[in-house]
C-alpha cells in the first residue's frame, strides 16, 4: 500500500473509531497503522494465535452489552475483515483484560469449523488478566454449536465436572422462560436460592437473585471452587472479565479465512 493509501486509512480510522477504547488508543493505532497495512502480523484473513498455539476463535468481554450466544450465532458477522482489522482494539485478540476491547470478537472460523482438523476446544474464563476456570472438549467431528457437550468433555479445572450429572451443559443454555442463560454448565436446579452449577454467562438478569445486581451485563458466573457451586453463595462464586474460546489444530487448517 502507498503512503497515500495509508493516509486515507487513518482518515477512515478516525472517522469510525468512537467510544472509550478508541478514544484513548487512537494515537497508538496511528503510530502503528502503517505497519498494520503493510503485512502487519495479524492482516485480515489470518488467524489470532495465542502464545499457547491456540486459536482465539470467540472473545466475550464482560459488561458491553449484547446477547453473547447470538453474538456467537451470527454467521457471516465476523472481525476479520479489513476494515475490522483496521479499528479493533488489540486487547479484543487476546485473552486477559489487560487492554481495553469494545465488542465480542468473534471469528471466521466459526462459519467454517473445520472439524477435521480440529483437536480440542477449550472453555476458559479470565479474571484480572489470568485463566481462572476452563473445560476442554474433544472438537473432531463436531459443529461450531454443539462441541460443548458432557460426551465430549476431556478435562476440567473443575474436579466434579465429568463425574456429576447436569441439567444443562452446551453453549445454547437455558433461553426459556426469559432466561438468557447462555454457556451455561449448571448442575441442578433446586428453586433460585439453591440452584448449582460451575459457569453462566447471564445477558440478562431473570427471576432468580443471583442473577441480579451482579453489575453491566453480559456477566459471567463462575464457581471458585474446584467443584460446582450454590449460585447463591457469594464467597462461592465470582465473576469473569473475559469468556473465550479457542481451539487447537492437529495439523496447519486445510481452510484459510477470506481477507
Amino acid at each position: 500500500m502507498t503512503p497515500g493509501g495509508v493516509f486515507v486509512a487513518v482518515v477512515v480510522l478516525l472517522a469510525v473509531s468512537s467510544g472509550p477504547c478508541h478514544a484513548a488508543m487512537t494515537q497508538t493505532y496511528v503510530k502503528q497503522l502503517y505497519s498494520t497495512l503493510t503485512c502487519a502480523a495479524r492482516r485480515a484473513g489470518d488467524l489470532v494465535t495465542l502464545e499457547d498455539g491456540s486459536t482465539l476463535v470467540f472473545r466475550a468481554t464482560a459488561g458491553k452489552g449484547g446477547s453473547v450466544w447470538s453474538r456467537y450465532i451470527s454467521v457471516g458477522r465476523h472481525d476479520d475483515g479489513p476494515l475490522d482489522r483496521m479499528t479493533i482494539p488489540n486487547g479484543c485478540l487476546t485473552v486477559d483484560n489487560l487492554n481495553c476491547c469494545d465488542r465480542h470478537y468473534r471469528s471466521e472460523v466459526l462459519d467454517f469449523w473445520p472439524s477435521d482438523d480440529i483437536d480440542t476446544v477449550r472453555l476458559g474464563v479470565y479474571k484480572n488478566g489470568v485463566e481462572v476456570q476452563f473445560a476442554e472438549f474433544n472438537g473432531t467431528g463436531s459443529n461450531y454449536k454443539n462441541w460443548m457437550s458432557k460426551s465430549r468433555l476431556l478435562s476440567s479445572s473443575w474436579t466434579d465436572l465429568k463425574t456429576n450429572p447436569n441439567n444443562f451443559l452446551s453453549l445454547e443454555g437455558d433461553g426459556q422462560n426469559s432466561r438468557w442463560r447462555r454457556v451455561f454448565i449448571s448442575r441442578n436446579y433446586a428453586g433460585c436460592a439453591a440452584d448449582r452449577g460451575w459457569l453462566v454467562a447471564l445477558s440478562r438478569w431473570d427471576e432468580c437473585d443471583w442473577t441480579k445486581n451482579i453489575g453491566p451485563y453480559p456477566a459471567f458466573l463462575f464457581s471458585r471452587k474446584s467443584t460446582h457451586a450454590v449460585w447463591n453463595t457469594k464467597g462461592d462464586v465470582d465473576t469473569a472479565d473475559v469468556l473465550a474460546v479457542t481451539i487447537k489444530f492437529k495439523h496447519n487448517p486445510t481452510f484459510r479465512p477470506s481477507a
